[in-house]
């Protein structure tokens, strides 16, 4: 009997056909339909986002560039006129700056220093090192020191001397 079941035949007046099976492989619209759009879109719109960041990244590094080369060009031609004047010249030595009244170093003294030292008048610091000095048993206790337990002292190591 179960054989036997065909299914109903239309009637002889009547053109319906029997509806088709559906398909499996056509993708009807829904949730992964949806999700893949949406990671597209946010893919599209990560892209433009890191595009923007990198364009205005690269502004700016272009705009450092362009000041510092205007930076070493000024150094560089005040260091030229400096050099240019009549018995000007740049001294090495290694003199300690005094301490001024507000804590900071005062290094024209020492810078003077310098240049007397060579048998020049006078002279300007052009390279200050400085350096923080401890007592000895703050080092051998192997620990940090402990804030106005050492000094910073700076030095004239070049100057402009004339």
């Amino acid at each position: 009997m179960a054989q036997d079941a065909r299914p109903p035949q239309p009637a002889e007046g009547n053109t319906i056909a029997p509806p088709e099976p559906a398909s499996r492989n056509v993708a009807q619209p829904g949730l992964l339909d949806d999700l893949g759009r949406w990671l597209g879109n946010s893919k599209a719109k990560l892209d433009d986002g890191i595009k923007s960041t990198q364009d205005a990244i690269g502004g700016i590094g272009t705009a450092a560039t362009g000041a510092a080369k205007d930076a070493a060009n000024a150094a560089q031609q005040a260091t030229g006129m400096v050099i240019g004047l009549p018995g000007t010249r740049i001294i090495g030595g290694r003199e300690r700056c005094s301490v001024a009244a507000n804590g900071a170093p005062d290094c024209a003294g020492a810078a003077n220093s310098v240049c007397r030292a060579k048998g020049l008048e006078s002279g300007l610091a052009l390279a200050i090192d400085s350096r923080q000095k401890c007592p000895a048993w703050v080092w051998w206790s192997n620990r940090r020191p402990i804030e106005r337990e050492c000094k910073t002292e700076s030095f004239v190591v070049r100057a402009v001397c004339q």
